[in-house]
């Protein structure tokens, strides 16, 4: 029996969703940084934003990655498995950030 010939679409929608992911998790750990090592308290509103910014743009990208992974089921195997590590990763960076900023924030 042979396994079907996967869709070109799919597999253009599985390397775009690993490219978006790819930027958000760079920019992520950028947020995640930001939170672990905040400036003076009083000038930069740093780790609450860095906080913020990582959960209103990882967590939807990783959702979105995720849903690309459970979805298209007519690209290529290994870049569905892919697509699963990446939404992992973009959506640990928001959990990383709130355990930084509930750890080090300013009183």
């Amino acid at each position: 029996m042979s396994l079907p010939k996967p869709s070109h679409i799919a597999i253009r929608i599985q390397l775009a969703a690993l490219g978006i992911s790819g930027v958000a998790a760079a920019f992520g750990a950028f947020c995640v940084y930001q939170t672990a090592f905040p400036g003076p308290c009083g000038d930069n509103p740093g780790p609450s934003l860095g906080f913020m910014e990582s959960w209103l743009v990882d967590a939807p990208i990783g959702l979105l990655v995720l849903a690309v992974a459970m979805f298209v089921t007519k690209g290529l195997p290994a870049l569905r498995k892919l697509c699963f590590l990446a939404s992992l990763a973009t959506l640990s960076f928001p959990v990383i950030a709130g355990i930084f900023f509930q750890r080090w924030h300013c009183p």
